[in-house]
């Protein structure tokens, strides 16, 4: 009776601290007995003043519809940042699949490698006498 006073008395202040967790334990808690308990320290609480325990619920309610928004958001941004990785990771394969086949192509003498005998630079003319129109072709 006497700690339910002194509760009393400074409610404005105990309350606040308190009410979140009460009232979070009071929707989610497992034990049906510790929920009833909760359920009545809210009750009393209510009634010691009614006015704080709306102000705080309605509170509690917009914070918790803040907190659900910025986990939503937070998923989102999430899902974007993995749809952006299997994008890059994609790009990055096909980049190397084609340094591949490019260097594939140089190896076998394709006339599109740039490295291939048959590209757009000259090829070097061989010194000597026999260079050009006089060769044989046993």
């Amino acid at each position: 009776e006497y700690i339910l006073s002194l509760i009393e008395e400074n409610c404005q202040v105990i309350l606040p601290l308190v009410f979140a967790t009460l009232y979070r334990v009071s929707k989610e808690h497992w034990n049906q007995t510790i929920v009833s308990l909760i359920y009545n320290v809210l009750k009393t609480f209510m009634e010691m003043n009614s006015k704080l325990f709306d102000d705080l619920t309605a509170s509690y309610k917009v914070e918790k519809q803040k907190e659900m928004k910025r986990e939503r958001e937070r998923a989102e941004l999430w899902r974007g940042l993995e749809e952006y990785q299997e994008r890059r990771v994609q790009m990055l394969t096909e980049a190397a699949r084609n340094q591949r086949n490019l260097q594939e192509r140089g190896e076998r003498g394709d006339p599109l490698s740039p490295s291939s005998p048959h590209s757009d630079q000259p090829e070097p003319k061989p010194s000597g006498a026999n260079s050009g129109a006089g060769e044989s072709a046993t």
